[in-house]
């Protein structure tokens, strides 16, 4: 793809972000042929610069698969690369809304919420960081990830309120957030029905015990 024995940085940053596209993009056939250009690179440059790039392209990779296994090791994976020091900040800040959004999919009632408040803290600092570097993507997916957190807490009014911000940038600014906001909308809609139905449950239980009462006098 690239001439390797004359790379640079730039060329990391764009074999990294053909991976991420074929990913989003699911042209499988590709996917694997770059993830084996980036992990064999030659050692021209430090290794700690290679291998967290071929670090987060792998835990993204593992991010979009079918296997639990795989994909804690994605969550893994990332946690590793926005906790080193070598790492540059927009790699950093990548590799921390990935995840957060592994946290969020794969979170259930019977979990810890030390993770929910272990995602509020990363995704606060990552608000003050896209305001002070005026980067509206990371201030939207930002949104979008406390979005995700409301609807876990049944905050349903605060979860359309941080949907709302996030899709009110992401027009504005042109942004591809299109899936992930429609996603958040439908789990939305999902809880409000839910919520509906529980309340259609209570009110016929009291009805039924009212008749009891009726029919016992």
């Amino acid at each position: 793809i690239f001439d390797f024995l004359n790379v640079g940085p730039a060329h990391f940053d764009a074999l990294l972000g053909l991976i991420v596209s074929c990913i989003d993009f699911k042209k499988t056939s590709k996917i694997r042929t770059y993830l084996n250009e980036l992990e064999n690179l030659p050692q021209k440059y430090s290794s700690n610069k290679l291998n967290y790039y071929y670090k987060i392209a792998k835990a993204y990779y593992l991010k979009h698969s079918k296997s639990n296994g795989d994909i804690a090791d994605a969550r893994n994976l990332f946690k590793e690369i926005f906790e080193d020091s070598n790492v540059e900040f927009e790699k950093k800040t990548f590799a921390i809304i990935n995840y957060c959004e592994i946290i969020l999919k794969n979170w259930e009632p019977s979990n810890q919420y030390d993770n929910l408040d272990e995602v509020k803290k990363l995704t606060l600092i990552l608000i003050e960081n896209a305001k002070n570097a005026f980067s509206f993507l990371v201030l939207a997916q930002s949104y979008l990830i406390l979005s995700n957190i409301a609807i876990i807490e049944g905050n349903i009014n605060e979860s359309l309120e941080f949907l709302l911000k996030a899709k009110t940038i992401s027009e504005n600014k042109n942004l591809n957030l299109q899936n992930k906001i429609k996603t958040i909308y439908s789990k939305i809609t999902d809880s409000q029905r839910i919520s509906e139905l529980n309340i259609l449950a209570i009110n016929d239980l009291k009805q039924e015990l009212s008749n009891m009462v009726l029919t016992r006098r």
